[in-house]
């Protein structure tokens, strides 16, 4: 009986003492997680520092940094750390091309069995001593004879940098009033001036200011003008390989033009078959019907005749491909 007390009184202390083992863990800690910079401007690089303390009764080990994107680098003092001890994460956030609010995150991969992943957060405005708002001008989608202003205006920490001039390198996207603002001017307007062609429409506008170093500036302008009548596909291609006829579809869709009628059809391929029917919607329908990949076919073109004036013919060219 002595014996048997004994042994239970030993295997009672080692099951408490393995029990301690087992509950014995790292744990991370960090008394600041989220650090505010400010307002700073985009030419800096911030430098923050995080504290990282381990406050368990294990070892903690750090495996890893990942900041949220390539702008930000962080770096760690001290990957291990015995219960007690504290590192520093070091983060440097480049603030070039940025603006307004800001947010980045890196996040802390360790082994403490809680919180295995640990998220700093780095916070703050980045203005620039010089800009122009909206760096980017889209008028949309307009109509050949649309006539539409939009406005530009300086951002700058000095209210006393004022616009000297502005220039577009497009006639058809002008500067409202001629380009010379206004004695003091932080603003302007740029303007579309009909007619502008189908397609798309670049404009880059140069703003020139009195600043003592960043004298121009430029902001990006564009507009859009939908076909008078969508074409799908816009050609006709064929395998140069093909030993058999073939066919074709193509699909004449309205597009600013919303109602048109084909008038006629001018097909100078002989042996092939084009037949025109309304579908829905308002489109045509092409179908073309024993195409040959024959070389004298190669850049030929159908023609649709239409009663628009904008586009009275609609060319749909045959390519040979390999």
């Amino acid at each position: 009986m002595p014996a048997t007390s004994s042994m239970r009184a030993t295997v009672s202390v080692l099951a408490c003492f393995c029990a301690a083992a087992a509950a014995a863990a790292p744990r991370i800690v960090c008394d600041r997680p989220a650090l505010d910079f400010g307002e700073r401007d985009e030419g800096e690089t911030v430098h923050a520092e995080f504290v990282l303390r381990n406050v368990g009764d294990a070892p903690l080990r750090i495996d890893r940094l990942r900041p949220a994107c390539g702008c930000t680098v962080a770096t760690l003092d001290q990957p291990l750390l015995a219960p007690g001890s504290q590192t520093v994460v070091r983060v440097d956030f480049t603030l070039r091309g940025r603006q307004g609010p800001q947010s980045k995150s890196v996040t802390v991969q360790s082994d403490d069995p809680q919180t295995p992943y640990l998220t700093l957060w780095l916070n703050g405005i980045v203005t620039r001593e010089l800009a122009l708002d909206p760096p980017y001008v889209n008028f949309g989608s307009l109509a050949p004879d649309a006539v539409v202003e939009r406005e530009v205006r300086l951002v700058s920490r000095r209210p006393e940098i004022v616009i000297t001039n502005v220039v577009s390198d497009h006639p058809r996207i002008a500067v409202a009033g001629g380009g010379v603002p206004a004695s003091g001017a932080r603003s302007f307007a740029l303007t579309t001036v009909p007619p502008l062609e189908p397609g798309q429409t670049r404009a880059t506008v140069t703003v020139l200011t009195d600043h003592p170093s960043k004298a121009a500036l430029r902001v990006f302008a564009v507009a859009y003008v939908p076909p008078a009548v969508r074409v799908l596909p816009a050609e006709v291609l064929l395998q140069r390989s093909a030993a058999a006829p073939v066919a074709r579809t193509v699909v004449l869709y309205p597009g600013a033009a919303s109602n048109f009628q084909v008038l006629g059809i001018d097909n100078p391929l002989p042996g092939v078959q084009v037949a025109c029917q309304p579908a829905s919607g308002g489109s045509y329908r092409l179908d073309i019907r024993d195409l040959r990949p024959a070389p004298e076919f190669d850049g030929c073109v159908i023609r649709v005749r239409t009663d628009l004036p904008t586009r009275p013919d609609i060319e749909i060219p045959i390519r040979l491909i390999d």
